[in-house]
């Protein structure tokens, strides 16, 4: 998979993306005990210099309902992805490059940040909100 637009077409395929005016992408998964949580993806534009990534971020936390510091307390013992503050809250993201990217990488991590930040969620009390 190569283009943004092969990507974009596979995550709407394959996981229900729903496209935003933005260009941006989010689909909800379900987990086991009813738990769900959204995945948002921000896609390279025509006009990025370098559209060569795709960001994919699970939020567990709304800025300003837990402190900077417990956000970062609660990443630090995580070994993938990254703290990543996107539109008013704490998530955990990955970055994606476009070339040679295979199906199995698009879904272990949208798999992987879903559930991190939906273990984090519960963690610090935040419900089943994101």
């Amino acid at each position: 998979m190569a283009t943004v637009d092969q990507l974009r077409s596979y995550l709407v395929e394959n996981f229900g993306a729903t496209v935003h005016g933005n260009g941006g992408l989010s689909c909800s998964l379900e987990f086991t005990g009813g738990r769900e949580h959204v995945v948002y993806f921000t896609l390279p534009s025509d006009d990025d210099a370098r559209p060569d990534h795709v960001l994919v971020a699970a939020p567990f936390a709304k800025v300003g309902s837990i402190s900077q510091e417990d956000a970062i307390e609660v990443v630090s013992y995580q070994t993938i992805g990254g703290l990543q503050r996107l539109n008013g809250f704490y998530c955990i993201a990955n970055t994606l490059f476009l070339e040679d990217l295979d199906e199995s990488e698009i879904r272990n991590s949208i798999l992987v940040v879903a559930n991190v930040a939906d273990i984090y969620e519960e963690e610090l009390g935040q419900g089943d909100a994101l």
